[in-house]
């Protein structure tokens, strides 16, 4: 079966594999290399794939990446992040990039050029700061969830134009059920008493100490990551319901 274009006649089949292409070379997925659980679903990328190593600044190199791409006429318009997570926070080789991370590489981020970022980690979206600062500094319409992303859990976005974006497009369904994994950062406390101060919270979304409120509080406990370095870990505390009762203060020193 054929169409005509340009007195010729053009296989159906043919075509829809030159518009795969054309995808393809539209879109860039962006995944941590410094980590031995992904690698194995890494190798089976079915999109053009960009490793962000140890030792290496990840916005940095994704700059360079884009800019190399775009003087061989090949703008990415579409780029999927690929590591462990938590609310507000992505790790890419060695580096946690929060929202201060992303305010410090603004001049970076404005160079991007891209028209959207699909953030495949868990529960980054849980911190609408993070989301926000990154689509006002790359003007990109950005994708996150406050859900875990992974097997068993979320694996697909629906974006602003209700198009559905599935994380098999990037690697097979047999690799991912391989893998088995969740995008989730995870962390030994180790014991450690968790410090609930108050002075280190701001309201996020909500109104304060009504349901509905959500805080984050910063640095409520250090622990060491996999490779023995320190992580200030933050958390998320929400305001799910109040029975017959009125909340004073979210403090555990109160």
């Amino acid at each position: 079966m054929g169409y005509e274009s340009n007195n010729s006649t053009v296989d159906c089949a043919t075509s829809l594999r030159l518009r795969a292409v054309v995808r393809a070379e539209g879109e860039l997925i962006i995944a941590d290399g410094s980590s031995g659980e992904l690698a194995p679903l890494l190798a089976e990328a079915r999109l053009p794939l960009l490793r962000i190593g140890d030792g290496s600044d990840p916005l940095a190199t994704i700059t360079a990446e884009l800019e190399q791409k775009r003087r061989f006429g090949h703008q990415p318009a579409v780029l999927h992040l690929v590591g462990h997570g938590e609310p507000g926070a992505l790790r890419l080789g060695q580096s946690r990039i929060d929202r201060q991370s992303l305010v410090d590489a603004a001049p970076l981020l404005t160079r991007w050029g891209v028209e959207q970022i699909v953030m495949w980690s868990c529960q980054l979206g849980g911190d609408p700061a993070f989301v926000s600062t990154l689509a006002e500094l790359t003007g990109a319409q950005v994708l996150a969830t406050s859900s875990q992303v992974g097997v068993g859990h979320q694996l697909s976005f629906v974006d602003d134009n209700g198009t559905l974006i599935a994380f098999d497009a990037l690697f097979p369904e047999s690799a991912i059920e391989r893998w088995g994994g969740t995008l989730a950062n995870v962390y030994d406390a180790g014991g450690r008493q968790f410090d609930f101060n108050l002075a280190n919270a701001e309201l996020i979304t909500g109104t304060d100490k009504l349901v509905g409120a959500k805080y984050r509080y910063r640095n409520v406990v250090t622990v060491k990551d996999a490779n023995g370095n320190d992580v200030s870990i933050d958390a998320i505390v929400s305001v799910l319901d109040l029975v017959r009762a009125r909340l004073n203060t979210l403090d555990s020193s109160a």
